[in-house]
């Protein structure tokens, strides 16, 4: 993905065009996936408050929805953006949310993935 390669540019126009598609055709699973990407690269950007916003009507989304392994995807995300941000308490909280749904889906390596994220919040 163009995100990770750190080619942020390109990932932002991407996730756009699938957010169009997504909400022209009525599928609220590819909707929600979109704001939880797009709050993604605005985390990447530093763009805090864009990327609350997407992420939170993501995660309300789903659980509308009741996708739980989206869930956790979009709580782990979440959870990382607070990370950066310095937020120990909030990070910690969707961290909690992410290796709770994994845990509850038995999808070990989701689990051990959160389980990283969350060493070294006080």
């Amino acid at each position: 993905m163009s995100l990770q390669e750190g080619r942020i540019e390109e990932a932002t126009d991407f996730c756009g065009r699938a957010r169009e598609l997504a909400g022209e055709s009525g599928f609220k699973e590819y909707l929600a996936d979109s704001k939880r990407i797009f709050g993604m690269i605005c985390r990447e950007q530093g763009q805090w408050e864009e990327s609350i916003d997407n992420f939170e009507e993501s995660i309300r989304m789903l659980k509308e929805m009741k996708l739980g392994k989206e869930l956790g995807e979009a709580s782990y995300e979440f959870g990382l953006m607070w990370k950066k941000r310095g937020d120990a308490r909030r990070a910690k909280e969707l961290l909690a949310e992410a290796e709770a749904e994994f845990g509850r889906l038995n999808l070990g390596k989701k689990s051990e993935k959160v389980k990283e994220a969350m060493r070294g919040l006080s």
